[in-house]
């Protein structure tokens, strides 16, 4: 059997989110991803090699087709063996800027927007989220990533907002998503057993 899904056009994360949600509703067979460029080439076929499929590309349509083979039974490979013991494993993110890594503001916007997307896309449990310092504004009723944060806190992760932080920026009034907490909790959740930690 084979499918077509075209992720031309997409930026990232959507076509490895695309190529994602293809294989779950797909059987047996080759999902081909049709993509416009070597970054989103690269990035599928990196997905579907850690994710323990057969994989191979060529270019096709100004652009490249990734060829996904997807048999019923795949065996552990890749991440999911690195994680298969820790798959239940809730997760704590805590989130210390607006922007994503140190850099180019513009840059660190794009890549915090896309993160928090693909943490909704994402099949991880994840428990709490804590926004600590300019973290905060992203939690904001102005900020471009709510519905994403409501999208997430939907699927039961629990948002949290540094009180003290929102007062230093006086902006408490404007919180929209998720709820108010103090650095005692917020530790708590964060070193709580069996919970594992990110830092951004």
């Amino acid at each position: 059997m084979l499918k077509t899904i075209d992720a031309r056009g997409l930026a990232c994360p959507m076509p490895v989110v695309e190529t994602k949600k293809a294989l779950a509703e797909f059987g047996e067979g080759t999902l081909e991803v049709l993509v416009d460029n070597e970054v989103s080439r690269d990035n599928v076929i990196k997905f579907a090699s850690s994710s323990g499929y057969l994989v191979d590309s060529q270019k096709k349509l100004s652009g490249y087709a990734v060829n996904i083979n997807k048999q019923v039974e795949m065996p552990l490979n890749g991440m999911d063996r690195i994680f298969a013991q820790q798959s239940d494993t809730p997760l704590a993110f805590l989130i210390k800027d607006q922007y994503f890594g140190v850099g180019d503001e513009e840059l660190g916007r794009i890549l915090m927007r896309s993160f928090l997307f693909t943490l909704l896309e994402s099949d991880e449990p994840i428990k709490t989220i804590i926004f600590m310092n300019a973290g905060v504004y992203l939690a904001l009723n102005d900020s471009e990533v709510l519905d994403t944060l409501r999208g997430i806190e939907e699927k039961g992760t629990e948002i949290l907002s540094c009180g003290t932080c929102l007062d230093f920026y006086q902006v408490k009034d404007q919180l929209a998503v998720g709820i108010i907490t103090n650095m005692y909790t917020a530790v708590e959740q964060l070193i709580r057993q069996g919970v594992r930690t990110v830092t951004i």
